[in-house]
């Protein structure tokens, strides 16, 4: 018994902590944190998201592979498994976390993977089902409005921004800009996004971006996406073309963004 004793008291064991007596307030002990170290322990999860999987639940084996094989374009994070049935992605960097974020959305066997920055007192069971990261996408976009501070007006003229894609962030592809934005898939885009905008004379004018559909094509075994016609906010319906008779089968989704004049 001696022995297991001296054993649970070695640093081995875990971190080994100094005494801190509590206040004495009024009679009440009360314990006093440092303010400083709550910020330090914060910053050590700024490069963390938070993942599940609507409607699955699949083991920590099954996400560690995922996470190996589809971002490798980063440093394969740290995973871990929540009891609750959430995920917990530890990335390297921030920016390797913002690349990967902006590098689409994800499935886990046809399941959408949710992905949002780590939060102190996030709750799975509170989590509202509906809100999810979605691309929406603003063709014709004059590229004067692409400055971060403005891209950023715009965008939230819907809901919460999370952030562009790199091809919008590098100015590589200036047919359309291109936002993820966390919406409530429930609810409709507006009709209309109306910007006030200097003219040549610098008086104020309002212009009005009309939503647009349309259908993009992707290709499932490559992953790639013709992006020819611009994309937009992304439904969670596809359409199955058949009669093409091999494993490169093209899907359909129907999209929605703002057509916005120059």
């Amino acid at each position: 018994m001696a022995d297991v004793v001296k054993g649970n008291r070695t640093v081995q064991q875990g971190l080994q902590l100094n005494i801190y007596p509590p206040e004495v307030r009024d009679g009440v002990k009360v314990v006093k944190l440092n303010q400083k170290k709550i910020e330090q322990q914060y910053q050590k999860w700024e490069s963390t998201l938070i993942g599940y999987v609507i409607g699955g639940n699949p083991t920590f084996k099954e996400m560690l592979k995922f996470a190996y094989e589809v971002w490798n374009s980063v440093t394969t994070p740290t995973v871990l498994l929540h009891d609750d049935g959430y995920f917990i992605f530890i990335f390297e960097s921030i920016e390797d976390k913002m690349h990967i974020v902006a590098k689409g959305l994800y499935t886990f066997n046809n399941r959408a993977i949710v992905l949002k920055n780590w939060e102190l007192n996030f709750e799975l069971d509170k989590e509202p089902m509906r809100v999810m990261p979605l691309w929406v996408t603003f063709p014709g976009l004059p590229i004067q409005y692409w400055a971060d501070k403005n891209l950023g007006r715009i965008a939230s003229y819907l809901e919460k921004l999370i952030c562009t894609d790199i091809l919008t962030s590098q100015c590589e592809r200036i047919s359309y800009a291109r936002v993820l934005i966390e919406m409530d898939i429930t609810q409709p885009l507006p009709d209309e996004l109306n910007i006030e905008y200097p003219d040549e004379r610098g008086q104020m004018q309002m212009k009005k971006g009309k939503k647009q559909k349309w259908v993009r094509k992707t290709k499932v075994d490559s992953n790639e996406e013709n992006e020819t016609a611009v994309a937009g906010k992304e439904t969670n319906e596809k359409e199955n073309i058949r009669g093409t008779g091999d494993s490169s089968t093209d899907w359909r989704k129907m999209q929605t963004g703002y057509g916005l004049p120059s």
